[in-house]
């Protein structure tokens, strides 16, 4: 049921009410930014679950912890988390597309609310099962790449290695 909530939320921020954004020019660069936001964070979707596998996308490995192992290989050694990125780079571009102030605000809480989780629940668990994922966690961010490290995401989205 999380990951239902989850798409209802993004898609809702495509289409939520509220004052708009009305200068020209901002509507141009929020037109523009949407949408490589979505191309990106949708490319970012597609490579990122088959690399990592839809049985482990589906939280497999929560049922059957033992089976469970750090990916530490292409996305992975970029960003921590490529499909919660996916997710968030969708839902910026929607609501910069929508062109309104609430889904903007939106896009801030979900993000805290994804961190939030990220670093509470989810990661605090991988802690625990796997050792070495301290030093991976200080390594590689969370959602978006360090500036060194744009040419290896962007040849991912484009390449998948």
């Amino acid at each position: 049921p999380g990951l239902a909530i989850i798409f209802a939320a993004i898609a809702h921020i495509g289409y939520m009410n509220g004052p708009k954004f009305t200068n020209p020019n901002i509507l141009m660069l929020f037109t523009w930014t949407g949408w490589f936001f979505i191309i990106v964070g949708g490319s970012l979707w597609v490579r990122a679950a088959i690399v990592f596998g839809i049985d482990n996308l589906t939280m497999l490995y929560v049922y059957f912890p033992e089976e469970g192992h750090m990916v530490n290989s292409s996305i992975y050694g970029v960003i921590r988390h490529p499909v919660y990125g996916a997710a968030l780079r969708i839902s910026i571009g929607l609501a910069l597309l929508n062109a309104g102030i609430y889904p903007i605000v939106c896009i801030l809480i979900l993000s805290l609310g994804v961190f939030g989780w990220l670093r509470l629940v989810e990661e605090k668990e991988l802690l625990e099962r796997i050792p070495e994922y301290a030093e991976y966690r200080k390594r590689v961010p969370a959602f978006f790449p360090y500036p060194n490290r744009l040419p290896a995401f962007f040849n991912f989205l484009i390449t998948g290695k």
